[in-house]
């Protein structure tokens, strides 16, 4: 019960304050390094997930339940990454 009530309000201040418009579930944890960043904000991460530290969004995605993503992982958007 004390660490979900932690976590908790660790989220308020990593996510909710920071980002707004991304949506999370119950039992997520994400580093304070990490940043969020979608060209429609639409960024909304399940129940039980856990986000490394540097950890990079900068594409509208939808993390399934029981994910583990380790640290300084990016997720690009088609977009913003050429390969020519």
């Amino acid at each position: 019960m004390k660490n979900t009530f932690i976590n908790a309000v660790h989220n308020l201040f990593v996510i909710r304050m920071r980002y707004p418009w991304v949506v999370y579930g119950q039992n997520v944890f994400c580093h304070y390094s990490c940043f969020f960043w979608a060209p429609n904000r639409s960024i909304r991460l399940g129940n039980n997930v856990g986000v490394g530290a540097g950890t990079v969004f900068l594409s509208d995605m939808v993390v399934g339940d029981k994910v583990l993503i380790s640290k300084r992982v990016s997720f690009v958007n088609a977009n913003e990454h050429r390969i020519d």
